[in-house]
């Protein structure tokens, strides 16, 4: 699973409900019999995703937010 930085508004929609029925959430997906090595590999890997996903919708709202300044200070 990878992350594209620069989409579509509509992208931007659907990153919105990241967590859907239609799109679950993916740490359900690790095995409860997967090694613990694995396992830690797997989260380490589904926060940093997390994270940068995070950063992503938070640039994303700043810049709609600047493109309309006087909306937001009323």
């Amino acid at each position: 699973m990878s992350l594209q930085v620069g989409s579509s508004s509509q992208d931007d929609d659907d990153d919105l409900n990241y967590h859907t029925p239609d799109k679950p959430v993916p740490w359900k997906d690790i095995p409860p019999n997967a090694p613990k090595a694995e396992a830690k590999e797997l989260h380490i890997q589904l926060d940093a995703e997390a994270e940068e996903l995070m950063l992503r919708k938070m640039h994303d709202i700043w810049k709609r937010l600047m493109k309309k300044p006087n909306s937001v200070c009323k």
